[in-house]
């Protein structure tokens, strides 16, 4: 619309030039409007000439950026190429590296296999040869007692002091009763030197007819010997005694409820509770029992409580001043040790003999 009026404009304009011409004559007029527009000529030519050197230089710039991006992506190629290579020669070492040690640990694995293996057979073996070395003590000691209580004397003789009295005890001649007796001595102990009291006395004797006797005797009666009452005991080795103390919470336990239990001879004890009969020969055992001891023991106190307090739990006292003297050498619960010793014998072969499905009284009539 702007281009179509701009000659009409000038039309008019050189019409009035003219009119104006005639009666002025010759003087030249110069119209600012047309200078106006050859100016503006002017810029729109140089406009467009900026234009194009604008396009030129941006093409020019074009053209190296993208050269120096075309590079550029060369030169990353090329280095992530390498890098993958790399990389790929790393993971090539790792895997040959971790088949490597996945081989080494089989090869420690099977090896320890094999070594838990030769463990366990040489564990079995050192059991059972322990088993047999107490075997063959528990045998050897099968013939022996234990005196307690006979102080001691200066240059003693310990035949003298003992034989007439076990003789006339046992109602036997002082010369029967001295063949009957192989040897006599008196065992050292710690416990007895720190507590200033008598060491106990061997009596090893020939026959286990005999111990079988005393034992009984001293069952049914007291033995005195210059006025004081003489303890007699089995003679138990000292390792036995040992590896009965791990089940003295359970014994505490069942002496608690009034069960008898007898021990067994080489490990672990037995004893019938609601007319079947255990054998604990373990520590795993034994701390289970212990659990269904006390559950069961509660549960009836449950029943049988009219008041609504919660019962107390009953647990084992355990005294912290006896601690040390359980670990000195041959030491030994002297309750405990009356309590296995000190049955009778035909009583407990009696228990042993009778089916406890026969008599339910019997049930509860035997220890060791």
């Amino acid at each position: 619309m702007a281009t179509s009026k701009k000659p009409q404009i000038q039309t008019q304009i050189q019409s009035q030039i003219q009119r104006r011409g005639s009666s002025e004559g010759t003087i030249k007029i110069t119209d600012p409007i047309m200078h106006l527009i050859e100016e503006v000529g002017k810029i729109r030519q140089e406009m467009r000439e900026l234009r194009q050197e604008m396009k030129e230089d941006l093409r020019g710039t074009n053209q190296e950026i993208r050269g120096e991006i075309k590079e550029t992506r060369e030169e990353i190629r090329k280095d992530f190429k390498k890098e993958l290579d790399n990389f790929g020669k790393k993971m090539e070492k790792m895997t040959s590296d971790i088949k490597t040690t996945q081989k080494e640990v089989e090869k420690i694995k099977e090896r320890t296999v094999e070594l838990e293996n030769t463990s366990r057979q040489i564990l079995k073996k050192q059991e059972q040869q322990q088993f047999t070395e107490w075997n063959n003590e528990m045998r050897y000691r099968d013939r022996c007692i234990k005196i307690r209580g006979l102080p001691e004397k200066s240059n003693e003789n310990l035949a003298e002091r003992l034989i007439p009295d076990l003789a006339k005890y046992m109602g036997l001649p002082v010369e029967t009763m001295d063949q009957e007796i192989d040897k006599l001595f008196r065992v050292n102990s710690i416990q007895a030197r720190e507590k200033k009291i008598p060491r106990d006395i061997v009596t090893c004797l020939v026959r286990t007819k005999i111990r079988d006797q005393i034992i009984q005797k001293n069952f049914e009666e007291k033995f005195i010997v210059e006025d004081q009452e003489i303890k007699i005991f089995k003679d138990l080795p000292p390792q036995i005694l040992a590896a009965r103390l791990k089940y003295k919470t359970l014994t505490q336990i069942l002496k608690h409820l009034n069960i008898n239990y007898r021990w067994e001879r080489i490990e672990g004890l037995s004893f019938y509770y609601n007319q079947k009969r255990y054998r604990i020969d373990n520590e795993e055992k034994a701390r289970e029992m212990e659990k269904k001891l006390r559950r069961e023991s509660r549960e009836k106190e449950d029943k049988n409580k009219e008041k609504t307090t919660q019962p107390r739990e009953w647990r084992p006292r355990y005294n912290k001043e006896k601690k040390h003297e359980e670990k000195e050498e041959n030491n030994t619960d002297i309750e405990e040790e009356e309590r296995i010793d000190n049955i009778n014998p035909k009583e407990q072969l009696r228990v042993e003999t009778i089916s406890p499905s026969k008599n339910h009284n019997l049930l509860f009539d035997f220890e060791t």
